[in-house]
């Protein structure tokens, strides 16, 4: 499922599935009912969750931070480029100086590895054992300088997602009360598509809930013609029917968040014989979805949820008017059927022949014209 960031490297040091849930009283995301804590907020985990609300909320497309991979905390330097609002672009202008820099940190770690006196290196070298917290075992400096890394700011994207949720947390808050699942998990869609039912991944995941195939298929339909995981409120019954599978099944609303994108039989085999890796990115937005205003009347039904009319309905031009502007056909388009070319000796042509009734059978017309309203 996809996600903005590298949540891979989201708060490498989660000892117990334990993800935290807003301050009380600060929240709006809370529902109609008393609020309850699923999600405890551990002190271990308060400096990567400070690090990442600074990523969506601090820095934006043009800055670029050097910090280290496992300790978030531990930031080295932030280039910031300007001039540009394209993320590709602001990264293709930061890569000289993010290269310089990650090398210089580089050698300043290795130094220290080496024994040499922090006054020696400078103000960085300081700065770099003062982080680090030294004096410290040689192997964990030389470990941390090939654990640098660069996150671009995200504060755009988010940005974007806020304005995208506030027609869809109403009815998001909704279902996930309905399927019994913490209306904190309606923070999910921010981190997996920014709130765009059309999203799409290079894996393969599509919608507002980023459902793969193979699991959106336990849950929606998805064919050649429709596919239901660009549906937002259909997409999010299956999500709130897969968290609550999975809190069923695992016993836990961390690990049932953590099996929504690892699988519930990955982490049904591991158990709790090792911490994982990996928590999920959401966890470092819930308060930013407070700040999106709920609608105090509830949660109005859509005037047309898509797919739920004819295509025409959206359209203020008449039938015939629509009829006037398609295209034309191309000409027919046949697809094989797919039957070997003999078979027991004989000739497909020739056992074709023998049986009048199946012609017309070796080849289908495609249905329906382009653009019909069919």
């Amino acid at each position: 499922m996809r996600r903005f960031g590298n949540r891979a490297l989201l708060a490498p040091i989660l000892l117990a599935f334990v993800i935290f849930s807003p301050p009380q009283g600060a929240c709006a995301i809370e529902g109609d009912g008393p609020q309850t804590l699923h999600f405890p907020e551990p002190a271990l985990l308060k400096p990567n969750v400070s690090f990442w609300k600074q990523i969506y909320t601090a820095y934006g497309v043009g800055d670029f931070v050097l910090h280290d991979r496992e300790r978030l905390a531990v930031i080295y330097a932030v280039v910031r480029v300007a001039d540009t609002t394209d993320p590709t672009r602001a990264a293709d202008l930061a890569k000289p100086e993010v290269q310089r820099l990650r090398a210089k940190y580089q050698d300043i770690l290795l130094a220290l590895a080496a024994g040499v006196s922090p006054e020696e290196l400078g103000p960085e070298g300081r700065m770099l054992w003062q982080a680090w917290a030294c004096p410290c075992a040689p192997e964990e400096l030389r470990r941390a300088a090939g654990k640098i890394r660069v996150q671009q700011g995200l504060r755009e994207k988010v940005v974007e997602g806020m304005q995208r949720a506030q027609a869809l947390l109403p009815h998001i808050f909704g279902i996930l009360q309905e399927h019994d699942v913490p209306v904190e998990l309606a923070a999910l869609p921010l981190v997996e598509s920014t709130f765009n039912a059309n999203a799409h991944s290079k894996a393969g995941a599509v919608g507002l809930w980023q459902f793969i195939r193979s699991t959106g298929k336990q849950y929606l339909t998805i064919t050649r013609g429709r596919d239901d995981r660009r549906d937002p409120l259909l997409a999010t019954k299956a999500a709130a029917r897969l968290l609550r599978h999975n809190y069923e099944a695992l016993g836990s609303w961390p690990l049932a968040i953590v099996a929504y994108n690892h699988g519930r039989e990955g982490i049904l085999t591991a158990g709790h014989r090792r911490p994982v890796r990996r928590p999920p990115l959401w966890l470092c937005l819930q308060e930013l979805l407070c700040r999106v205003p709920r609608r105090p009347e509830g949660r109005p039904a859509l005037p047309h949820r898509p797919g739920s009319a004819p295509r025409g309905a959206h359209s203020s031009a008449t039938r015939g008017e629509r009829r006037a502007l398609r295209p034309p056909p191309t000409g027919r388009r046949t697809r094989p059927s797919g039957v070997p070319g003999s078979s027991g000796g004989r000739g497909y042509r020739a056992a074709h022949r023998r049986f009048p009734a199946a012609r017309g059978t070796g080849t289908r017309k495609t249905g329906g014209k382009r653009g019909s309203d069919a």
